[in-house]
């Protein structure tokens, strides 16, 4: 007779510790996705300013920010999907940033900054999370001007 209450306690005690375990376990799949989606979101906002900054920076493009704005922002909509979602994505250009080099020579450079408001896909979801839901991500990337 011991035997079979002492099953009995061992599988009640399983579900104990499943039932601590599993939120845990659940909260840290979600923080794990969450996590690398936001990081993936992030990559591509910084190829975006990286890839303007380089369109600023040729001689054909001086003065051309309409366009570099329109290649920046498709790119960013082709990566994200942000068109389906109707995500506003601000992006500015500076084609006139002068800085001075460790040489003392003053440089003139391309400065373009994207800014994209994320919205978090799996925490708010949860009925603890506080947190925010939507996290502005900013990139800015700077090019030297050929021109």
């Amino acid at each position: 007779m011991k035997t079979t209450d002492s099953k009995r306690r061992q599988r009640g005690t399983a579900v104990v510790e499943l039932a601590i375990v599993l939120p845990l376990m659940v909260f840290l799949a979600l923080m794990i996705c969450e996590g690398s989606e936001f990081l993936r979101v992030h990559q591509v906002i910084n190829n975006a300013a990286r890839e303007g900054a380089r369109l600023s920076s040729l001689p054909e493009n001086e003065n051309k920010t309409a366009d570099i704005v329109a290649r920046v922002q498709s790119y960013v909509t082709a990566n994200l999907n942000a068109d389906e979602q109707n995500t506003p994505i601000s992006v500015s250009i500076d084609q006139g940033v002068w800085i001075t080099t460790a040489s003392g020579v003053m440089v003139r450079l391309s400065r373009v900054t994207v800014e994209y408001p994320y919205s978090l896909q799996f925490l708010p979801g949860l009925p603890f999370y506080g947190g925010a839901s939507l996290v502005n991500l900013n990139a800015e990337a700077d090019f030297r001007n050929l021109y």
